[in-house]
């Protein structure tokens, strides 16, 4: 696996360089970065006949750079991809403060060999699942999503779906992909998850 770290141009490089040793102690000796939007400035405001989950002014800036972070990495992903069709056609993206689980590779392995053959995104890492839908496929693999990003595998048919359900941002990012994007992908989950986020409690 080599992943694409997304991050931002004004993180600590003392997080960056955390992640950076963790992720060569779990056997990982190469990755990619994407720097987003840190979202400093970036206010949202009301439009009228547009649908918003919540009021957009209370859209935190890093909470839009997020969005913005994600979409334009989806938007690269596609340009390269139909730059080189021999190229790749999925890609594992991770935060900046993941941290992978003891015994991740074994279970990824096998998911990547036991995943249903239509998926368009697998969640190794997520949260609040509790609170969805999730349909039992074999050992670790679930049908459905919960919320959270900081590890998720897409492939390259689901780009154009993420981009035309998130253009416009109507909440935050995850909820976003939740409520408009899922509903038209086959998405798929890995319990228990393979990483968590360093120092953030986030529900399983």
């Amino acid at each position: 696996m080599t992943p694409i770290i997304i991050t931002h141009w004004d993180q600590d490089k003392q997080v960056l360089h955390e992640t950076e040793t963790h992720l060569k102690e779990q056997g990982i000796e190469s990755w990619s970065y994407f720097f987003g939007f840190p979202g400093r400035g970036l206010r949202s405001r009301n439009i009228e006949g547009e649908r918003y989950y919540g009021s957009p002014e209370d859209m935190l800036g890093a909470a839009i750079g997020q969005n913005l972070t994600h979409w334009h990495l989806w938007a690269a992903l596609k340009m390269c991809s139909e730059q080189n069709p021999k190229g790749a056609t999925y890609w594992n993206i991770v935060e900046d403060d993941i941290r992978l689980q003891e015994g991740w590779r074994q279970i990824y392995n096998d998911v990547r060999e036991d995943i249903p053959k239509d998926w368009d995104i697998i969640f190794f890492g997520s949260g609040y699942t509790s609170e969805q839908t999730m349909t039992h496929i074999k050992g670790q693999i679930y049908k459905g999503a919960g919320l959270c990003l900081h590890w998720y595998c897409i492939r390259h048919k689901a780009l154009d779906t993420l981009l035309e359900t998130n253009k416009f941002i109507r909440t935050r990012i995850d909820i976003q992909m939740l409520l408009e994007s899922y509903k038209h992908l086959n998405c798929y989950t890995v319990l228990p998850r393979l990483a968590d986020q360093h120092q953030t409690y986030i529900p399983a």
